[in-house]
């Protein structure tokens, strides 16, 4: 099965652009007209495990945490947070 992502409004969107630029195959949808603005982290990750794809975030701060209590009641894909001045950190789903 192929990965598919979702941006988080967060995610600096150069990155999908360029990463789409290099592989355009990826499934990588974009939080324009799915991730209103001040939409919270749990809604965030209801709207990406209803869509079957993985979001994509630079928020280090709250959406790991988020992330733990929701996969306690849901299933998700997965998260991935991606640290601006850092690699990235892959948080497996249970």
């Amino acid at each position: 099965m192929k990965a598919r992502f979702l941006a988080d409004a967060n995610l600096d969107q150069d990155i999908v652009a360029g990463l789409l630029r290099r592989k355009p195959e990826i499934d990588f949808e974009s939080p324009q007209g799915i991730i209103p603005e001040g939409m919270t982290d749990p809604e965030v990750l209801a709207v990406a495990a209803s869509s079957g794809r993985v979001l994509v975030t630079h928020d280090v701060r709250t959406m790991p945490r988020h992330f733990e209590g929701f996969i306690h009641d849901r299933e998700c894909p997965g998260l991935s947070v991606a640290w601006v001045d850092g690699p990235e950190v892959e948080i497996p789903v249970k």
